[in-house]
């Protein structure tokens, strides 16, 4: 009896140190934080509570391109995560209550939130849980149940938030989350983070975009068309050459084979990609793999543009198909908002051109005899059984 009570004792002490810690810890989150962009506020107790779970701080080895990213690395001092993009999509939606729309502190939340369902090398894993990637994202489909089930909302129901009121597709957060291919604060801050990264946009075109840009009536839109213009074309660059590439969907394909084949063997699970595990850890477990597919998996992720080629669709092994990121940007011309394919058609011809050929997909025919057994079997995708 006396065992008992001195293991019950010791359980209730060692859980009030961690929430003692816990409560410590997000107090330690200072009111502003720097982003590319300028000083985030994180003044909000919810929002620092937030900042300091291990949701948000997972998110720190996220990486914004996943394993793009391994196999094309930023310049050195360079880094995108998902956690830079949060906060730089919340300072979006900071901005345009800073200039006089109305945003919700709930908005704010869900601004920060927005991406922290997803996986060990985001959309990489797509193929492997969806099927490919033009099957939608299974960060979004699992959001809702990954707010719950990783103490998201035990967080914000303190302050009196529910779970609708967190979600970035809740209907009245038209400034966080619209359809593509319109602006909403999610695609400005990643093609302004991205242009930044590329060399496409300089620090004052950025700083010039952000001053120019407004968020009123539902709509983000520019007054300067040359600003405009400039932003749009970050998101066609992308969508042909990065994370829309072909080499950036065939890595996803790589890592969707060679994490099916660790699930299976039990070297790791789902829960391992899904959230227990960052991108370091796998793409560490992948590198020490001394199993065969796993090891052709990582040479091919590690020299991706030498295992295939682009061909006429008659030759191919398999058509890569992406989604199209483009951007089409409203302007206020004499008084009304007008799409910048309409304004400029030069634009608007090119933005139809790149759209199609996204449709239609890259042919191509593997160089490897190893990556046309194992991957041109299927033409779209890998699909996890």
């Amino acid at each position: 009896m006396v065992k008992k009570f001195l293991s019950c004792f010791v359980l209730v002490c060692l859980w009030g140190v961690c929430v003692i810690h816990a409560h410590q810890d997000w107090h330690k989150i200072p009111d502003r934080e720097n982003s590319i962009h300028g000083k985030v506020d994180l003044q909000e107790a919810v929002i620092k509570e937030i900042c300091a779970s291990p949701v948000m701080q997972r998110l720190k080895n996220i990486h914004q391109y996943g394993t793009y990213n391994i196999s094309h690395p930023l310049p050195a001092g360079k880094i995108y995560t998902r956690y830079s993009h949060s906060l730089g999509v919340m300072k979006m939606i900071q901005l345009a209550k800073a200039k006089g729309a109305k945003i919700t502190l709930g908005e704010i939340i869900a601004a920060l939130l927005h991406d922290c369902s997803h996986t060990v090398f985001s959309h990489a894993t797509d193929p492997l849980f969806m099927g490919g990637y033009r099957n939608g994202n299974y960060q979004d489909k699992i959001h809702s149940s990954f707010l719950k089930e990783h103490g998201i909302l035990d967080i914000v129901e303190k302050y009196g938030f529910s779970l609708e009121d967190i979600l970035p597709d809740n209907p009245m957060y038209i400034a966080l989350e619209k359809p593509s291919p319109h602006i909403c604060a999610d695609r400005l801050e990643y093609n302004l983070h991205s242009g930044y990264l590329s060399g496409l946009l300089t620090d004052a075109d950025r700083q010039t975009i952000l001053e120019d840009i407004q968020f009123e009536d539902g709509h983000w839109y520019f007054s300067n068309p040359d600003l405009a213009l400039k932003l749009a074309r970050v998101s066609l660059y992308d969508t042909l050459h990065t994370y829309g590439s072909p080499s950036s969907l065939l890595t996803g394909l790589y890592v969707s084979k060679a994490l099916k084949i660790l699930v299976d063997q039990k070297v790791i699970t789902l829960e391992d990609i899904q959230y227990n595990k960052n991108d370091n850890e796998v793409w560490q477990i992948m590198l020490n793999s001394k199993i065969p597919e796993v090891q052709q998996a990582v040479k091919n992720i590690l020299n991706v543009d030498k295992t295939y080629k682009i061909v006429p669709e008659s030759q191919h092994d398999m058509i890569l198909k992406g989604k199209f990121s483009g951007l089409d940007p409203l302007i206020l011309v004499n008084g009304k908002l007008v799409k910048l394919t309409t304004y400029n058609p030069l634009y608007g011809a090119e933005f139809n051109r790149i759209k199609k050929f996204k449709e239609s997909g890259w042919p191509i025919k593997f160089i490897s005899l190893k990556a046309s057994k194992n991957y041109a079997k299927n033409s779209t995708a890998i699909i996890m059984k």
